[in-house]
């Protein structure tokens, strides 16, 4: 079982000239706030020595809020979504020897509506009356996707490799000017275990990878990189205790377009699971 939330925000303000107005100015503010979370439910099966199946069954619910503001009229719009989904997954694995082995997997998850219920209100600050309505849904999808990977274990080296490819050609564009594109992802990762490989081990851990936007806005077709590096510790207990820096950047964007750079910091800690048996007499 698992849960995962994601949530984003923005505040744009934009100062605009009034035709006509010998300098004067209008304010509008842009915000909006959002986003969706899951839960979900995993299982795996062992088909053979070397094969296995797993699969995901996910409830997936959100809303998103957009407003604008200009003078003393505001249009908030407001749209909450759900699902149900599944995915799938298939591993293979094999021991090359005592010491190293490779794995290779496989996902798919199809594509799946969303189901939408969505707002528009309307008021102003010099009145007490505002207008509220319901809005015409545009279809929109969870995209299809399918992906590929590998990976490479010995005593104190493990490598990984990952394609996915995501569908979003049935998602429709709900403002003109913004239409959709499939998307590609690449991964790289690597981790190597300095001293010790029994008494609480060490890991140095590197990344990187590419994706392009699947948005495509005034035809600017935006494309992604990221490298990371963190280091991981086990504890007394043999929980993970892993920290780390990444950074964000983005290319194939004119100069009149926001271009999004990102440097974050990570922490995650894993927890060990102890169980006894006892055998009853």
């Amino acid at each position: 079982e698992g849960q995962e939330c994601i949530r984003d925000r923005y505040n744009i303000k934009l100062d605009q000239q009034v035709e006509g107005g010998l300098g004067a100015t209008v304010t509008s503010v842009f915000e909006g706030e959002g986003g969706i979370s899951k839960i979900s439910f995993s299982n795996a099966f062992m088909l053979t020595k070397h094969i296995s199946a797993g699969v995901n069954l996910s409830y997936i619910t959100g809303s998103v809020t957009q407003k604008e503001t200009q003078g003393s009229a505001t249009i908030e719009e407001k749209s909450e979504k759900q699902a149900v989904y599944a995915d799938f997954g298939l591993q293979y694995h094999y021991s090359i020897d005592r010491d190293r082995s490779a794995t290779l997997g496989a996902i798919y998850g199809y594509s799946q509506r969303l189901a939408q219920d969505n707002s528009r209100t309307v008021s102003s600050s010099s009145s007490s009356s505002g207008i509220e309505e319901e809005l015409r849904s545009v279809k929109q999808y969870l995209p299809a996707y399918y992906g590929l990977g590998a990976a490479y274990n010995s005593l104190r080296w493990v490598a990984t490799a990952e394609y996915k490819y995501m569908d979003w050609s049935k998602m429709k564009p709900e403002q003109s000017g913004i239409r959709y594109r499939n998307q590609h992802k690449i991964a790289l990762g690597a981790s190597y275990t300095i001293g010790s490989l029994y008494k609480l081990p060490k890991q140095i851990m590197l990344g990187a990878g590419y994706y392009n936007s699947y948005v495509v806005i005034k035809n600017e077709k935006p494309q992604n990189f990221y490298i990371s590096a963190g280091m991981g510790f086990t504890t007394q207990n043999t929980s993970i205790v892993s920290f780390g820096l990444r950074y964000n950047d983005q290319f194939n964007v004119s100069t009149s377009t926001q271009k999004e750079r990102i440097f974050s910091v990570f922490l995650n800690i894993a927890f060990s699971e102890r169980s006894y048996r006892s055998k009853l007499k």
